[in-house]
Order: structure tokens, then C-alpha cells, then sequence
């Protein structure tokens, strides 16, 4: 074709345009007007050499994006193996273990090398590279390294968790140390104190000493009877609601809950000389100085020597306290013992008390009277609802009982309702 020839296929196709119509914007698709190029563009177009150039640069389109989409699977895979090399490096250093160190080393180098021969070869020539692993290999390779970092990071994990494990148990073991020199220190100090009064120097202040030491023994066994539950797989929230069901529980004050639980069980009786218990009716006859008496021999026994002597006392609340389904275990038992043999104490100087001008009572306080400070002690201020911190608050429970020896008065302990 030469310039003439195209300068007159120019000029027809204007002068058709001009004179083509065009349709509404809605059949605009269907309306145009087709154009025929003239037989010998045509017959260009339909070559075959240009049919298969088209197709070539299409394949190769197709080759390009594969090898891409090829390099970035395995730039991923190889990420993934550094991750997992890294992670084993670190496992390595806990507990030490120097061939595991080498060993996760040299692999975190090699990955590093290839990722780094990765890097070369595409700035050198972005297509050159060779496909030796198709699409589905790298992510293959990929997922595995995930897997494996994460099975590293169990064991990491599971590593932790024994040394914590190991940290407790030792803490523990430190604990009942230090509470066996107190009790040893406390066993001390009270034979050096009854080596200082007499019956006739005994008066009620004698009895809060005692009390606190009383209270103490229950705060502790009420912490082991909550671990003995747990153990147990017992829903301590659902133990504490079924105790105080007008009371909804708070996390951070289980204990007082329980302490009140066992406290009024221990306590139970306790105006009474044989704990209104029927193999101990021969203690109701007792005169002061034999229940005075009794207050110094119990305190020189051993928790074994007064399980020996009182066995069906302790046996008889521990089954009246502890549910069947809890597990005594080896701590829990010889905390109840020691436990019973307080209470037991308290009970004799009570009593030796009572029978005196003091006229001893205990007491406790019902649910939902209103808080009075002359008669108690709140142990749980803060549960207290801020908006009607003003008002009177209530009682919810008694945590430890009352005293009260002739017009001495020893508050009794209470949880206070937010209610």
C-alpha cells in the first residue's frame, strides 16, 4: 500500500463517521456502526507469522508471572526456615546445650546463605532464575517450617512452665520452712509467757493472744482446703455461693468465704463444755482449774500427741467440715490437726473464763444487720460500693466470731455486703 492509497482509505473513514448515527446511551453496545478494514489489512491481520507472535507474547506473559509467583514462594519458604533456625537457636540456649547450638547455627547460616543467593540472582537478572522448585514445593517447604517453629515454641513454653513448676514447689518448700520456725518461735514464746502468769494473774486480755493464734491456724487450713479443691476440680466460686447464696462471690476474697466456712464449723459448739459433742459429756463437770489445767497441757503437746489423746475430737469435725469428694492429701490433714488442737486451747481458757465473774460468751452476727464498730471489724472495706460509701453498711457474713468476758468486748470479724 502507498501513501496515495492511504491517504484515501483516511478520507472514507472520516467521511463514514460523519455519517454514523448513534444510538440511545443504553443500546450504545449494540448500536455502532462496524467498520471493515479494507481486504488487504485483513488479510495483514489474519497472517499467520502475526497470529503467532500474539500468541508467544502471551505465553511469555504466563512463563514470567509463574517464575514470580515460583521466587516468591520460596523468598517466603526460605523466611520461614530462618524463623524456625532462629527459634532453634534459642531453645538451644535453654538448657544449655552446645552441639544443639552449633547445630541450629549452621543451619540459620545456610538459610541465610540461600535467601542471600536469592537476592544476587534477581538483581542480576529478575528472570533468569531456574525454577528447581515448582509453586507447590515452597509452600510446601513454608508450612513445614511454620510447623516446626512452632513445636519449637511448645517445648520452649513446656521448658518454662517446669522451671516455673520448679520455682513454685521450691517457694512452697520455703513457706512450710518458715511456718514450721514460727511455730517453733510461737511455742517458744507461749511456754516462756505461761512461765510468767499464774491462775490468779489470768485475765480476758490473756484470751486475744490466744484468739489470734486461733485464727491464724484457720486462715491457713482454709487456704490448703481451697488448693485441695482446685486438685479436686471442685468450682471454688460455686463452693462459695452455695455457703452465702445473697452474696455474690469476688475473686480476690474467696479466702474469707471459706475462713467463714470453717470458722463456724470449728466454732460450732463452742459455748458448750463438750462442744455439744457426746463422747466429750465428761468435760461438763470440769471446775475452772482443771479446764486451766488442761489450757497449759494442750498448748506443750505436738500435733501428733494431741491427735493421740483428742483422735475422736478431731476426727469428728473434720468429717463434719471437709466434703467426701476432697482429697486429704499429706498437707491437708496435719494443717486440721493443728488446726483443732488451737481451737481446743481456746476452748479451755474460754472456759476457765466463763466460770469466773467475766461470764464469757461468743457471738456472732446475722446477715444484713448494720455495721457497728463497738462489736466489729470489717475485713473486706474495700468491696464496699463506692456510690453509698456513706451510708450504714451491712453485714454479710461473720468471718471470726465474738467475745465478750463480763464488759470486755473482742469484735467479732465480718465481711461487709456491698448490698
Amino acid at each position: 500500500m502507498d501513501w496515495k492509497s492511504a491517504i484515501r482509505l483516511r478520507r472514507r473513514l472520516r467521511r463514514r463517521r460523519q455519517s454514523t448515527t448513534v444510538a440511545d446511551d443504553d443500546d450504545e453496545e449494540n448500536d455502532i456502526t462496524e467498520i471493515k478494514l479494507p481486504k488487504k489489512l485483513q488479510e495483514y491481520f489474519s497472517h499467520p507469522l502475526v497470529s503467532s507472535v500474539k500468541t508467544f507474547q502471551e505465553t511469555k506473559d504466563e512463563h514470567d508471572l509463574a517464575m514470580l509467583h515460583s521466587l516468591l514462594a520460596e523468598l517466603f519458604a526460605g523466611v520461614a526456615a530462618v524463623k524456625s533456625a532462629y527459634a532453634e537457636l534459642q531453645l538451644a540456649q535453654s538448657p544449655y546445650s552446645i552441639d544443639s547450638i552449633h547445630a541450629a547455627d549452621r543451619s540459620l547460616v545456610s538459610e541465610l546463605k540461600y535467601l542471600s543467593s536469592l537476592k544476587r540472582s534477581y538483581l542480576k537478572d529478575p528472570l533468569s532464575l531456574s525454577s528447581s522448585n515448582s509453586y507447590q514445593q515452597s509452600q510446601l517447604r513454608e508450612l513445614k517450617e511454620l510447623i516446626k517453629t512452632f513445636k519449637i515454641n511448645i517445648s520452649r513454653l513446656e521448658s518454662e512452665q517446669q522451671s516455673k513448676d520448679s520455682q513454685v514447689e521450691s517457694l512452697r518448700s520455703d513457706l512450710d520452712e518458715i511456718e514450721r520456725e514460727n511455730r517453733s518461735l510461737e511455742y517458744q514464746l507461749l511456754i516462756k509467757t505461761n512461765s510468767h502468769h499464774h491462775i490468779s494473774g489470768l485475765n480476758p486480755t490473756h484470751f486475744l493472744p490466744e484468739l489470734r493464734l486461733t485464727v491464724k491456724r484457720i486462715r491457713s487450713f482454709a487456704r490448703a482446703m481451697m488448693k485441695s479443691m482446685e486438685s479436686s476440680n471442685l468450682d471454688l466460686n460455686s463452693a462459695a455461693g452455695a455457703m452465702y447464696p445473697n452474696i455474690v462471690p469476688d475473686t480476690k476474697n474467696l479466702l474469707f468465704f471459706f475462713q467463714s466456712f470453717v470458722s463456724h464449723k470449728m466454732f460450732s459448739g463452742f459455748q458448750h463444755p463438750d462442744f455439744d459433742l457426746g463422747f466429750l459429756e465428761s468435760r461438763s463437770n470440769r471446775s475452772r482449774e482443771e479446764f486451766f489445767q488442761e489450757f497449759n497441757d494442750s498448748k506443750l503437746l505436738s500435733s501428733s500427741q494431741f491427735l493421740d489423746r483428742w483422735g475422736d475430737f478431731v476426727r469428728a469435725k473434720f468429717s463434719a467440715m471437709v466434703h467426701p469428694k476432697i482429697d486429704p492429701g499429706s498437707d491437708l490433714f496435719p494443717r486440721f490437726v493443728e488446726m483443732a488442737r488451737r481451737v481446743w486451747i481456746l476452748h479451755c481458757l474460754f472456759f476457765y473464763f466463763s466460770g469466773s465473774e467475766f461470764s464469757g460468751s461468743i457471738f456472732r452476727v446475722r446477715s444484713g444487720c448494720r455495721f457497728s464498730e463497738v462489736y466489729m471489724e470489717s475485713v473486706a472495706v474495700a468491696d464496699l460500693d463506692p456510690v453509698n460509701r456513706y451510708s450504714t453498711p451491712t453485714v454479710g457474713f461473720t468471718v471470726v466470731p465474738g467475745f465478750r468476758f463480763g464488759s470486755t468486748v473482742i469484735q467479732c470479724k465480718v465481711y461487709l455486703s456491698s448490698s
